[in-house]
């Protein structure tokens, strides 16, 4: 190797290890985010959330973006003829808003108190005995060995879309999609309510990845995950 040749390699290595020092590999891992590390942290990924590309301050600050609130859209796609209930739902999730960003979850906790939709809360059954009754409405022959995610997410949902369906008086068809089209998901907390949260919050598994109600209920770790693959097949 000549006195060039060195010259360069020599050179290379020196652009490398600046390039590492500017550039580190891996993002700062979530348990070490400040809130501002995370506010300002844009969701990707898990199943094409947050195509807009906003990130988490901007998602907190407006969940719900201004195409999904417009009146016509509403109407379309909820099959909704009166202008009026088409407006006040607009209303409703436009007022939607939130300063305060989720801080990442830990050990399979995740608190999403902050963003939740502040008109719809629902509590769940306390018990293992309470949530049986409620689910045999559904599964008549369900038993205490035999309770599943399924059984579970079935009362939740059903409670949830009940109460936005008289809230704005439509069908528990039609507030199930209401609920998706304005990009929202039903979340479970450990506590035992049922709440409404953004979905482009709730799917980000990279900071938000937890455990909720149907562990608790379960009594298994289960992963919010692999239920939510496992609710896919059952059509929930």
């Amino acid at each position: 190797m000549n006195w060039i040749e060195i010259a360069g390699r020599l050179f290379e290595i020196g652009r490398s290890s600046f390039k590492d020092e500017i550039q580190p590999d891996s993002p700062t891992p979530k348990h070490q985010m400040t809130r501002r590390d995370v506010e300002e942290y844009v969701p990707k990924g898990n199943g094409g959330i947050n195509k807009e590309g906003r990130t988490i301050k901007e998602i907190c600050k407006q969940p719900v973006p201004d195409k999904l609130l417009n009146v016509n859209f509403i109407m379309k796609n909820l099959g909704i003829k009166d202008r009026k209930l088409a407006q006040r739902i607009s209303d409703d999730f436009r007022k939607w808003t939130s300063k305060d960003a989720p801080m990442p979850s830990k050990d399979g906790y995740v608190n999403f108190s902050s963003v939740e939709h502040p008109l719809f809360k629902v509590k769940l059954p306390d018990t293992k005995e309470g949530l049986l009754k409620e689910a045999r409405k559904f599964r008549p022959e369900a038993t205490l060995d035999d309770l599943n995610a399924t059984d579970v997410r079935r009362v939740s949902y059903s409670k949830m879309r009940r109460q936005i369906a008289n809230h704005y008086g439509i069908s528990e068809g039609k507030a199930g999609k209401l609920i998706g089209k304005m990009d929202c998901v039903i979340h479970e907390t450990t506590e035992g309510f049922a709440t409404i949260v953004p979905n482009n919050l709730h799917r980000c598994k990279d900071l938000y990845s937890h455990k909720g109600y149907v562990s608790k209920m379960m009594m298994e770790e289960m992963d919010e995950a692999l239920i939510e693959k496992s609710l896919k097949k059952s059509g929930i």
